[in-house]
């Protein structure tokens, strides 16, 4: 990580309004269990890296990345990057969003569905 990439991870107003939908389905015990699967889901349909403007803090990146394994993942999916953390807001903001579209289209959708979408 690099003395410019983010310390904090945070969410856009819509990507915490996604969190907190997908939450109360009760697929995941935890908001940050559910911020790895969405940044996984981004990362697997290709989302174009970018920032996630306007992004207020919701984890600190030493609690949200203990064990370093998301910089990991960005770094070996996605290129080196400068600031993976900063990638890493961005994909789990837009795969929060994914998630959404996919309910709002389905919303019988299971986690399994979902994940063969």
């Amino acid at each position: 990580m690099s003395n410019k990439d983010k310390v904090t991870i945070g969410l856009t107003q819509g990507g915490k309004a996604c969190l907190d939908r997908i939450l109360k389905l009760g697929w995941f015990n935890h908001d940050m269990d559910l911020a790895k699967f969405a940044m996984a889901f981004a990362i697997a349909r290709k989302v174009i890296p970018g920032e996630a403007k306007g992004a207020a803090t919701v984890w600190n990146v030493g609690s949200l990345d203990s064990d370093g394994s998301v910089s990991t993942i960005i770094q070996e999916l996605c290129g080196e990057r400068e600031s993976p953390y900063k990638l890493a807001e961005h994909l789990i903001d837009e795969g929060l969003k994914l998630i959404v579209e996919q309910i709002n289209a389905r919303p019988e959708i299971s986690l399994e569905e979902l994940l063969a979408t």
